[in-house]
């Protein structure tokens, strides 16, 4: 039984320092500048379609 405790408490710890390491370098890049966001070609792509279908429906109700 103390072997399954320790197990889980070292599972937490390992987890937890896991964690931290990963949002100081999610911070850290965060706080670049010129540090490329994670999908933005995708959201680009997804806007330039938004537009066009835009486009496309405004233009059938207007004509």
């Amino acid at each position: 039984m103390l072997t399954f405790v320790l197990s889980l408490f070292g599972y937490g710890v390992f987890g937890d320092m896991t964690a931290t390491l990963a949002a100081f370098i999610i911070g850290r890049d965060a706080a670049e500048g010129d540090a490329p966001v994670v999908g933005s070609k995708d959201i680009e792509g997804l806007k330039q379609l938004i537009r066009t279908l835009s486009e496309q429906v405004n233009g059938h109700k207007m004509g």
